[in-house]
């Protein structure tokens, strides 16, 4: 069995609630409310931006001249797709200053900065997979099932596309040759930080649907709730 299997094998759960998220289904049914994926997509450009940031750090590191030019595409399509999609669903002069990021993106981007900035490659190149893998995998169910005239049929093709499709292969193989060269230690490492990014999926895709900000989470948190939260530290 290769390794990327091994890791694809033990995020099934985490995967199936991705897929089956009511966020997923109402986009495959084109049902999604507008605001909803409007909110994703300002979350997106968030993401997008640090990801590609992430993937940029795994070129500078890396020797080898297969990964540097793998993860430079990588890094630089990541930004052209994020102003592709959005250039369809904003307005040229729209204001990104109002747009607060989620707990999950913010959570997740500064994860994905750290592991690719200063943990070994394998467990770099770990962490960033699960984004194209999943959204590969999900892409392809949503495109199966979608209905005609689905208002969100861009974004279903961008990343049901055969070019992302190969892109993300090509990083699999990459993740694969290097763990040849590892240790067991090495490799629980690496599946270690596939299963956190994997999990911060969900949230993301969670927090889209919520519409949730760090902003609308502490005014919903009752006066008991911020009493007690208080008092965990004794800050006085």
């Amino acid at each position: 069995m290769k390794f990327s299997d091994r890791l694809w094998q033990t995020i099934q759960p985490i995967y199936g609630q991705i897929l089956y998220h009511p966020f997923n289904i109402e986009l495959a049914e084109g049902t999604l409310e507008k605001k909803r994926f409007v909110f994703y997509l300002e979350q997106d450009a968030h993401y997008l931006i640090s990801y590609s940031k992430a993937l940029a750090f795994i070129a500078a590191r890396t020797d080898s001249s297969e990964v540097i030019l793998q993860f430079l595409n990588l890094s630089l399509g990541a930004l052209v797709a994020e102003r592709e999609l959005h250039a369809n669903f904003f307005p040229e002069n729209y204001n990104w200053d109002h747009v607060e990021p989620s707990p999950s993106c913010i959570a997740y981007t500064q994860h994905l900065i750290a592991v690719a900035a200063t943990s070994p490659l394998e467990e770099a190149i770990a962490a960033v997979l699960p984004c194209l893998w999943i959204y590969r995998e999900v892409s392809r169910q949503i495109s199966a099932h979608t209905k005609e005239n689905n208002p969100y049929a861009q974004w279903i093709e961008t990343y049901s596309s055969q070019e992302f499709s190969d892109a993300t292969d090509q990083a699999i193989s990459i993740l694969d040759k290097l763990a040849g060269h590892c240790s067991p230690k090495q490799l629980d490492r690496m599946q270690r930080v596939f299963e956190y990014s994997s999990l911060f999926e969900w949230h993301f895709w969670n927090d889209a649907y919520n519409m949730t900000v760090f902003h609308n989470s502490i005014k919903n948190l009752g006066t008991e709730e911020i009493q007690r939260l208080s008092g965990i530290g004794a800050f006085c």
